[in-house]
């Protein structure tokens, strides 16, 4: 065998190990992206082990399943009871604030705003005016009870957001569950309040 022989058959076989690697990679490469598009398809799935808020809360069996969903059924129901109880919370507020500031000279203010709307009542005045007296009320320890409860519910409407976001049909069916029983048990208290929210 010659020199020039073995040369060519070296140069052909490194060619032919290039290329089959170079395949394999492109193979392994489709595989991955394959596999994360399906990872990130946003359609909903049935599944029991869906992990809910952390990979440590990633139920192992059916009843751990159904515990889960439990919870979100309670926690739904929870963020209603308080969108139900916000307008009467946010009356008894209103009234611990009139007691709280009727010896600090608000009324005193507000009495004054009532003769300066007499006269010229342009729009920027109005707004100034309305201003001055709602902030003529205001009061750290009301407001403070009041930021803790929109903190609670914002809290619980995001951590709900989070487990419709898993795109679990069993949390999504209990998200809905409690928000039915939340309103139909407490929705009434609201009913007739002004100031009710609804999500």
């Amino acid at each position: 065998m010659t020199v020039g022989t073995i040369i060519r058959s070296c140069c052909s076989s490194s060619h032919t190990s290039h290329h089959d690697k170079m395949g394999h990679d492109s193979t392994n490469n489709t595989n991955m992206n394959h596999d994360s598009s399906h990872s990130m398809a946003m359609t909903f799935f049935q599944a029991e082990n869906t992990s809910l808020f952390s990979t440590a809360w990633t139920p192992n069996s059916t009843a751990a399943y159904a515990g889960t969903c439990f919870f979100l059924i309670f926690l739904a129901f929870a963020m209603r009871t308080m969108m139900a109880l916000k307008p009467i919370f946010e009356q008894s507020q209103l009234q611990a604030t009139k007691k709280s500031n009727q010896n600090n000279g608000a009324g005193d203010i507000e009495n004054g705003n009532k003769e300066g709307r007499g006269g010229s009542n342009t729009k920027g005045k109005g707004f100034i005016v309305e201003f001055r007296k709602r902030w003529a009320t205001w009061n750290l320890t009301v407001n403070f009870v009041r930021a803790i409860y929109e903190l609670f519910l914002v809290g619980i409407g995001y951590l709900l957001m989070l487990a419709v976001m898993s795109y679990n049909v069993g949390y999504f069916v209990s998200i809905l569950t409690g928000v039915f029983l939340g309103t139909l048990v407490m929705g009434h208290l609201a009913s007739d309040a002004e100031t009710a929210e609804h999500c």
